[in-house]
């Protein structure tokens, strides 16, 4: 199956502009561990996690840093025609809990581990 078929379409996302203090709110308001780091078009520029941020903590001025400075900007996306087989051996052999799913590089969404075993399981029942 494509991941267009699983993924959460409604991206909790910031821009690159976001101060990490506002990032900090954006996580725990809407419990994710993570978030998309985006520019005005929509383009994936990054990715910022709570370990980023957790890096960051001891340097000078951390509450007023912005995503572009605290994000990973090796993100691993994948397209959303994407196998849901791709999804799970990434899953599998990396640390994600979150993958961004792009269209020529556009954020159109993000699969996440629940996002699978909820797909997975309803197979099952």
């Amino acid at each position: 199956m494509k991941v267009s078929k699983i993924m959460t379409t409604k991206v909790v996302k910031v821009e690159a502009n976001t101060p990490v203090k506002e990032i900090c709110r954006v996580l725990i308001s809407h419990k994710v561990s993570g978030v998309p780091v985006v520019d005005g078009e929509n383009n994936l520029l990054g990715f910022v996690s709570e370990r980023d941020i957790i890096s960051k903590i001891g340097e000078r001025g951390f509450l007023n840093k912005r995503a572009l400075e605290v994000m990973n900007k090796e993100v691993l996306a994948v397209d959303k025609d994407a196998s849901s087989e791709e999804v799970t051996k990434i899953f599998m052999t990396n640390p994600y809990r979150y993958i961004p799913v792009v269209k020529k590089g556009k954020l159109v969404g993000i699969i996440s581990r629940k996002d699978l075993i909820d797909h997975l399981m309803l197979g099952y029942y």
